[in-house]
């Protein structure tokens, strides 16, 4: 597969023992964003799936002492949705409890994730990106919550984003939406 960004000889090299970029989402075999992160490979990208607590503590983990310059979460959003819905909050709430006592009420991303132009949903219809500061109280909200407050407890040079992409989208759609972020963020790093 030719990349739209390629990458030179001396990037390459630069990160040849670290993957600058971190793409999650969750161990779901029927989700879609599952089946679309599983077919994307791109040089610069660790792509890490988890499931449960022990998943979620594990990857915590693995941010806390892996220092990425990217981190995108993304998870499967309703069926009947027809947006790509960006997070723009993520707050100090799971079920009905706090996340952390003494944290902050909320964490915002620390970069935008771009809209990607011609994406169609499976009725060929275009397919829009929005924002959204409204939360949820689920399990994609915790894994935000939990490593934004690593990275910046850790003061780590981390930036990260979390987007939910609805089910109406077809896989291979959304491994275009993937790429084009990979693509854009490749682009900054060789511009470093």
């Amino acid at each position: 597969m030719i990349e739209s960004h390629q990458l030179s000889v001396k990037e390459l090299v630069k990160w040849k023992f670290m993957k600058p970029i971190l793409i999650y989402t969750f161990f779901r075999r029927q989700c879609s964003t599952f089946k679309a992160l599983r077919n994307v490979t791109h040089p610069l990208v660790k792509n890490y799936y988890f499931n449960g607590v022990s998943g979620l503590n594990t990857f915590l983990n693995h941010v806390s002492k892996s220092n990425y310059r990217y981190i995108i979460g993304i998870a499967d959003y309703r069926k009947t949705a027809r947006r790509v819905r960006i997070e723009d909050r993520f707050i100090n709430r799971f079920s009905s409890g706090k996340l952390i006592s003494e944290g902050p009420e909320y964490y915002t991303p620390t970069f935008d994730l771009p809209n990607i132009d011609g994406i169609r949903d499976n009725k060929k219809r275009n397919v829009e990106f929005y924002v959204s500061d409204k939360a949820t109280f689920g399990s994609c909200n915790r894994s935000c919550y939990l490593a934004l407050n690593i990275i910046l407890k850790q003061k780590l040079n981390t930036k990260f984003a979390f987007s939910h992409i609805p089910r109406s989208i077809p896989v291979k759609e959304i491994k275009r939406i993937i790429q084009s972020w990979i693509d854009r963020i490749s682009s900054e790093l060789s511009r470093c």
